[in-house]
C-alpha cells in the first residue's frame, strides 16, 4: 500500500504526461473522424470470440479514459 501512495504522490515526468495526453487526443480523433475500430485486427478477434457488443463496449470505455485523462491531466499541465 506504501508504494502506491509514493508512486501516487510523486511528481511525474512531464514528457510522460505530455506523450499520454498526446495519445489520448488522437484517440479522441479518432472517434470524431468515425475510425471503424471492429475492422483492427485485435477486435476482430475479440469479436469472434465474445461478440460485437463486448468489442464495441471495450472500445467505448478506452474513449471515456481518454476523455477522463484529458480532464484530469491537463489542467495540470497548463498551470506549471
Amino acid at each position: 500500500m506504501d508504494k502506491i501512495w509514493i508512486f501516487i504522490s510523486e511528481p511525474h515526468d512531464q514528457t510522460t504526461t505530455l506523450l499520454l495526453l498526446g495519445f489520448a487526443a488522437f484517440r479522441i480523433w479518432l472517434e470524431i473522424v468515425r475510425f471503424d475500430f471492429l475492422k483492427l485486427p485485435i477486435t476482430s478477434k475479440i469479436v469472434s470470440s465474445v461478440g460485437t457488443q463486448c468489442a464495441h463496449n471495450i472500445h467505448q470505455m478506452g474513449l471515456f479514459f481518454s476523455i477522463g485523462y484529458i480532464l484530469l491531466f491537463a489542467p495540470g499541465l497548463l498551470i506549471s
